[in-house]
C-alpha cells in the first residue's frame, strides 16, 4: 500500500482503498491520501514531513516548525506536540478524524464493514499495541484487593516520560480505559513500571495478566510533568496507599538533584504498604505509618507531617502529597493549621505565602487528552476571584493543593460507585 486514505465526512468507511471510489465512500465523504512519510493527528492536525516542515495538508493552513513536534513510532515522522497532547502511536476515532497511523507500517487488515458501522477497532490502528509485553509481574500486596506491579515494554513512552506523567491502558477492545501513573521508567531498557490496585472489574481483569502477556493499548506519556528543582530547604513527599507509587519518581528526581528529601508513606495496614525498599535509599529520611499500627508508627501520615513541620520550624521548600482524596485534603488542612474535621475553603482562605503544597489528583478520566471533560476539577483562581475549570489529564495531574475544591471533586468521583458495584458482582 502506498499510503493511507482518510475520509472527511462522518460516514466515511474507507481505510484501505486505492484510490478512493464510490465503492468505499458514502456521498458526503471527500477522501484524501496521505503518503507513508506523513501522518495526521486526531482532529485533522496536518502532518509534518521530514525535510519540509512547511509542507502541510489543506486543513488547517498553518506551517509549524519541526521544533514544535514530537516523534512518532516510525522513523522520520513527526506530529504537532501542542496540537495533540497525546502520544503519537494511538489511533482511534471515526470519519476523517481517524488519524494516520503515526506508525502504520505495512498492510492494514481492516474490516471495511466495521468502518461502515462507524467503529473501527483500536487495535487495528495502534502501532505498538502488540509490543506492550509485560516483562515482569510482581505482587506487592496479596489478596483480592492486592496491588500489582507490571514492568512493561514501551520504548517510545520510556524515552519521553518524566516524573508526574501517566499513561492510559486498555486490556481489550471493549475494556475500560485505566489511567495509571508511570511509577518508573528506563529509557535504555525501553520499559515503564505501572502499579495498580485491583479495586474494580477492569483492574481485576488486568491483574490476571501474567509475564509474557501483552497489554492491548498503552497511551502516553500524558499530563504535565512535575517540576524538579534544587532547594536550600528540605522537601517533604507524602504518599498514602497506592498513592505511594506516584511519589516514587518524584522522590527519585528530587534526591538525585541533591535535595534533602523527607519521605512519609502510609497504608491502612502492613499488608497494603508498598515500595518501602525502593524509597529508602533515595530518601534522606523515611517515615512509615499504618492506621492500625501493624507496622511502623501507628496513625496517619498527617501526624508525621505535623511533627516534621514543627521540627523544621516550617522552613520547608515544598510539600508533595499523593494518595486518596481524604488524605490529600487532610494534608492541606494540616498545612493551614486546621484539624481533620475542620473545613478549608480556598475561596475564603487561600494565601500564596504558605509553604508550596502540590497534590496529584485522580478524578474520573476517559480519553486522557482533554477532549471529554470527564476529569474536570475546580481550581480557585485568586486573580479572578472565582473557580476555573481545569482538566487533570492535560493541566495536571499536579495542582496547587490550596486551590483545589476537594468537596466538588469527591462528589464527582462518587458518581459511578453504584454502577461499579453492579459490574463487579
Amino acid at each position: 500500500m502506498n499510503g493511507v486514505y482518510y475520509g472527511e465526512g462522518s460516514n466515511c468507511a474507507n481505510v484501505d482503498c486505492t484510490p478512493p471510489t464510490e465503492a468505499c465512500c458514502f456521498q458526503d465523504c471527500h477522501c484524501e491520501m496521505l503518503p507513508p512519510d506523513a501522518c495526521r493527528t486526531e482532529g485533522g492536525t496536518p502532518p509534518i514531513r521530514m525535510g519540509n516542515p512547511a509542507d502541510v495538508t489543506r486543513r488547517p493552513p498553518i506551517a509549524p516548525s519541526v521544533r514544535d513536534c514530537i516523534e512518532t513510532a516510525l522513523d522520520g515522522i513527526l506530529v504537532l506536540d501542542s496540537a495533540c497532547k497525546r502520544p503519537p502511536h494511538m489511533a482511534e476515532g471515526v470519519g476523517w478524524r481517524r488519524k494516520a497511523a503515526d506508525g502504520l507500517g505495512g498492510e492494514i487488515a481492516a474490516d471495511r464493514s466495521a468502518g461502515r458501522s462507524h467503529r473501527m477497532s483500536t487495535s487495528q490502528f495502534t502501532t505498538l499495541g502488540k509490543n506492550f509485553a509485560i516483562r515482569k509481574r510482581r505482587v506487592l500486596t496479596p489478596g483480592p484487593d492486592g496491588i500489582i506491579e507490571f514492568i512493561v515494554d514501551a520504548p517510545l513512552i520510556a524515552r519521553h516520560a518524566q516524573p508526574g506523567q501517566f499513561v492510559i491502558v486498555r486490556t481489550s477492545d471493549i475494556g475500560e480505559r485505566i489511567p495509571l501513573t508511570i511509577a518508573a521508567y528506563d529509557p535504555e531498557l525501553g520499559t515503564i513500571t505501572l502499579i495498580f490496585q485491583m479495586v474494580g472489574y477492569s483492574t481485576r481483569e488486568m491483574g490476571k495478566l501474567a509475564e509474557g502477556d501483552a497489554i492491548l493499548d498503552v497511551l502516553g506519556p500524558l499530563g504535565a510533568p512535575i517540576e524538579i528543582h534544587k532547594y536550600d530547604k528540605p522537601v517533604i513527599c507524602v504518599g498514602g496507599g497506592v498513592g505511594v507509587a506516584p511519589i516514587w519518581p518524584k522522590v527519585k528526581g528530587l534526591y538525585e538533584m541533591g535535595n534533602h528529601v523527607v519521605t512519609i508513606i502510609g497504608a491502612r495496614t502492613k499488608d497494603l504498604l508498598i515500595l518501602e525498599d525502593e524509597l529508602r535509599p533515595i530518601s534522606t529520611e523515611l517515615h512509615v505509618t499504618t492506621d492500625d499500627g501493624t507496622y511502623g508508627r501507628k496513625g496517619f501520615v498527617t501526624s508525621v507531617l505535623h511533627e516534621i513541620l514543627e521540627r523544621e520550624k516550617k522552613e520547608i521548600a515544598e510539600v508533595i502529597a499523593v494518595g486518596p482524596l481524604p488524605m490529600m485534603e487532610a494534608c492541606v488542612k494540616e498545612m493551614v493549621g486546621k484539624g481533620f474535621r475542620d473545613t478549608y475553603d480556598p475561596s475564603m482562605e487561600y494565601d500564596p505565602r504558605r509553604i508550596p503544597l502540590i497534590v496529584s489528583l485522580n478524578p474520573i478520566m476517559v480519553d486522557g487528552t482533554g477532549m471529554c471533560g470527564g476529569c474536570r476539577v475546580s481550581i480557585w483562581n485568586p486573580s479572578k476571584g472565582d473557580y476555573d475549570a481545569r482538566f487533570s489529564c492535560v493541566d495536571g495531574p499536579a495542582f496547587d493543593g490550596y486551590t483545589v475544591d476537594f468537596a466538588a471533586l469527591t462528589r464527582r468521583n462518587k458518581q459511578y460507585i453504584e454502577k461499579e458495584k453492579v459490574l463487579g458482582e
